[in-house]
Formats: structure tokens, sequence, C-alpha cells
């Protein structure tokens, strides 16, 4: 009777550690997989970030030229507010949700060191929230 007793304990605390491993190892595993998931998440929302600049990168440009081509039209003109909507991709393919942005681009001449150069502040604005994405300078020859 002893033996059996000592066998069926040894057998209940093999099965008691097997358990212990088990749940040891599920619980590596989805912390591997929480870890795995917030860097798939951070990822996708920095690409976002980076759509985003460049977007506004290409935009602030577009302004800069645009006040350039009007300033040669009126070399009277002061500045205007041009309204953007990134939303339609001009290729036909539509944007992704998450990367669609509307943004309204500042231009107005102020006054520099210089008053023979072209002064320009030309600043990205997001629709919105009036959030200024991105600001710059430009001071160059008069067209």
């Amino acid at each position: 009777m002893i033996s059996r007793r000592k066998t069926t304990l040894r057998a209940r605390q093999r099965s008691g550690t097997t358990i212990v491993l088990v749940i040891a190892f599920l619980v590596l595993i989805a912390s591997i997989g929480s870890v795995g998931m917030r860097r798939l998440a951070m990822g996708k929302h920095w690409n976002r970030i980076q759509i985003q600049r460049l977007q506004a990168d290409v935009v602030l440009e577009s302004g800069l030229e645009r006040a350039i081509v009007r300033i040669q039209r009126d070399p009277l003109w002061k500045g205007d507010v041009w309204a953007l909507d990134l939303n339609s991709a001009s290729s036909g393919v539509p944007l992704p949700e998450a990367n669609k942005t509307e943004y309204q681009v500042v231009t107005q001449r102020v006054a520099g060191p210089d008053p023979a150069k072209l002064n320009l502040q030309i600043r990205v604005v997001k629709v919105g929230t009036q959030e200024t994405v991105l600001e710059n300078y430009y001071q160059g020859e008069m067209p």
C-alpha cells in the first residue's frame, strides 16, 4: 500500500510541475506576442507621422513656388491662404484613411533686412486643428 501511495503522489507532483511549466510557457509566449504587437502599432504610428511630414514638405515647397508666380504676375501681392485637399490622389489610387490630411498654406510677404530681396513667410497649417505643421522663411531675389 505504501508504495502505491508514493507512486500516486509522485505522479501528482509531476502533473503539477507539468501544469506550472505549461502556464509559464504560455505567459512567455503571450508577453512576446504583446511586445510584437506594440512594436507593430508604434511602427504604423511613425509611418503615418513620416507620411504627413513628407506631405507638409511638398505642400510648403508648392506654396513657395505659387507665391513666386503670384509675385511675378502682381508685384504688389502681399499674401494669401491656399487650401489644399490631399485626400484625392492624382494617380487615381485612393489614399488610406489614416493618410488623409487637409492643409492650408498661409503665405505672406514680410519685411526683411534687405528690402531689395523677396522675403516670404510660409506656414503649413492642418485644417481642423489649426496646428502649424511646418513654417519656413524664404529670402531670395525678386522675380
